[in-house]
């Protein structure tokens, strides 16, 4: 992550973005229905959402900080983790993920790089998980194609992968040879700067390479994401959406927009209601959805983010410098060794 202070002709940009997105939102959504839509959610569903998004929030942290070596202690990693999130929904470019590696450098015996590593690693297994619940997706209906051929070739494509860098982690010193100096030649590439990546990499991957912690790791994913998949049902179940739409929805929802990535009002909504409406499924009723399900985000995450100030003993201008500063991840690594 590097710099955070945004120019102004990406603030203009980022503001015509956002204008689009309202511009399109009221000229294609019906807003009355969706204000009907959200005024008559059962409270009781709403409820168990919440519970369900709290569950996920839980192995969401168990899993970072096992990624973390079980250094740091839970409460600590779930503060942490709810402030990152929470601002991931106010900040640009995902500015949250640095304040939770900045909080955790600070508070406890984890260094930045630490963090910053199990970070990494927790965001490709993140992305793996969407392809994932994109392939669920298709398979529940959600209204997409696919043959036999493309899934077998996903398949040994996604397995050659996994053993191809089980492969590189075994035999580190070779891939940093041979991988260096293949793509090095390609346009635009430097083979020292493409040895420096790979080197950082590698040492990501080899946090999750212990067949034992590798185990658990997935298993807290797929309890974490389990139970946001089951938080996104019980909100369309509130709203009262058809029952038949419900699976490939809510599939789809966690391969576009997971609990576990939030993103700001308006750009959350649109990731899952253009996509899911060009497919036939009601505009309106994916907006409320949409909105309900960001609000409760936003009121767990964000008392979670403000416990985490409180509890931290940091106030919002210590937890906020960095960013403010310009600060990325590299600076404060640097910072750290000096």
């Amino acid at each position: 992550m590097g710099n955070f202070k945004l120019g102004r002709g990406t603030a203009v940009i980022l503001a015509g973005i956002f204008a689009a997105i309202v511009i399109a939102f009221f000229y294609f959504v019906d807003v009355n229905l969706v204000v009907e839509t959200v005024r008559g959610a059962d409270l009781r569903y709403l409820l168990l959402a919440s519970l369900f998004l709290l569950i996920g929030l839980v192995f969401f942290t168990l899993r970072w900080r096992l990624l973390m070596g079980d250094k740091p202690p839970f409460k600590v990693t779930f503060w942490a983790s709810n402030l990152g999130l929470f601002f991931n929904m106010i900040i640009p470019a995902r500015g949250g993920e640095l304040l939770r590696i900045i909080m955790m450098g600070q508070k406890t015996a984890v260094t930045y790089a630490e963090a910053t590593t199990s970070f990494a690693v927790e965001r490709l297994i993140e992305q793996v998980l969407r392809l994932l619940f994109f392939l669920l997706a298709i398979f529940a209906g959600a209204g997409l194609a696919l043959s036999t051929n493309m899934l077998v070739g996903t398949a040994v494509t996604f397995l050659a992968f996994v053993l191809l860098v089980v492969w590189s982690i075994r035999h580190r010193e070779a891939t940093l040879v041979i991988v260096p100096g293949v793509v090095g030649r390609l346009p635009f590439l430097q083979e020292t700067a493409v040895r420096d990546s790979l080197a950082k990499t590698l040492d990501n991957l080899e946090i999750i390479a212990k067949p034992k912690q590798l185990l658990m790791v997935w298993i807290y994913s797929f309890l974490c994401w389990g139970a946001f998949t089951a938080f996104y049902y019980a909100i369309l179940v509130a709203i009262g959406f058809p029952q038949d739409g419900r699976l490939p929805v809510v599939l789809a929802s966690m391969a576009l927009a997971p609990p576990s990535a939030p993103s700001h009002p308006g750009i959350s909504q649109a990731s899952i209601v253009v996509p899911l409406a060009a497919l036939g499924f009601d505009s309106a009723a994916l907006t409320a959805y949409g909105i309900l399900a960001q609000l409760v985000e936003a009121f767990w995450m964000g008392t979670f983010a403000l416990t985490a100030v409180f509890q931290s003993g940091l106030s919002f201008g210590q937890v906020l410098a960095p960013i403010d500063d310009g600060q990325g991840v590299g600076e404060l690594q640097e910072q750290e060794s000096d």
